[in-house]
């Protein structure tokens, strides 16, 4: 689960096998994407199950500036 921990700005989280909370203050926006399981092998080269119950940062994964391409869209369609 999340365990109390900061997240990244971009991050893919697993599957999950039980219910966990997010938990944020002051003001925020979020987008998620939901994969499937072989999506992150292809993209990220990375198996599914290596992700269940917890998260990793995209920039991590991927060596691209993806976080920053999507800061600066104006708008949530061009994100």
């Amino acid at each position: 689960g999340f365990k109390r921990e900061r997240l990244p700005q971009l991050f893919v989280f697993g599957q999950a096998t039980r219910y966990g909370q997010l938990h944020g203050s002051g003001s925020f926006s979020t987008i998620g994407v939901s994969f499937q399981p072989t999506a992150l092998k292809s993209m990220f080269g990375l198996n599914a199950n290596e992700l269940t119950d917890q998260s990793t940062c995209i920039s991590q994964l991927a060596k691209t500036s993806l976080t920053e391409q999507l800061l600066s869209c104006s708008s949530t369609q061009q994100q």
